[in-house]
């Protein structure tokens, strides 16, 4: 809608959707952005997440999978072309439209997110802060009406779980 007119607002992804309007034709100096984390919205926004009955039974292949996630996360960054190159290859088998450009943007923006410049490891810690603050948010605008015990709901796993 926003691409052809009928809106004049869109919510958009800084790591994907944004690069995408940049293609269509806009420049940066047309769009106004209102980064969500400037708003006092600066939640998680991507997480892997499991039943309790899941991790009770399997907690290693549980911390086998986040890790396994976040190495292939860190072998990315740090091989680009190869990641891309297999992305591309499995989009073209898949038939869905692909685009080198726009999935070297979105490899360095999660860069960006996941791993920002300056930081040595990977994380995948959720503070207690963050999770509140999250929580407060969600029920305020209606949307849980309790926040699960942050120990409930968030158990670190596996090496990349530290502070």
């Amino acid at each position: 809608m926003f691409l052809h007119g009928g809106t004049d607002v869109t919510n958009a992804m800084w790591y994907n959707e944004y690069h995408t309007i940049l293609n269509c034709g806009y420049n940066p100096d047309e769009l106004s952005l209102f980064y969500m984390a400037d708003y006092g919205f600066n939640v998680p926004e991507d997480g892997l997440y499991c039943l309790q009955s899941t991790y009770s039974e399997n907690p290693d292949l549980c911390r086998r999978l986040v890790e396994a996630t976040m190495e292939g996360w860190l072998y990315a960054f740090q091989h680009p072309d190869e990641a891309l190159e297999i992305v591309i290859n499995e989009m073209k088998k898949e038939h869905i439209p692909a685009n080198l450009a726009h999935q070297q943007w979105m490899l360095a923006r999660m860069q960006d997110i996941i791993m920002p410049a300056g930081e040595a490891k990977l994380s995948t810690f959720l503070t207690r802060d963050v999770y509140e603050m999250s929580g407060r948010i969600l029920i305020n605008n209606g949307s849980i009406t309790e926040l699960p015990s942050y120990g409930n709901f968030y158990i670190p796993v596996g090496k990349y779980a530290q502070e």
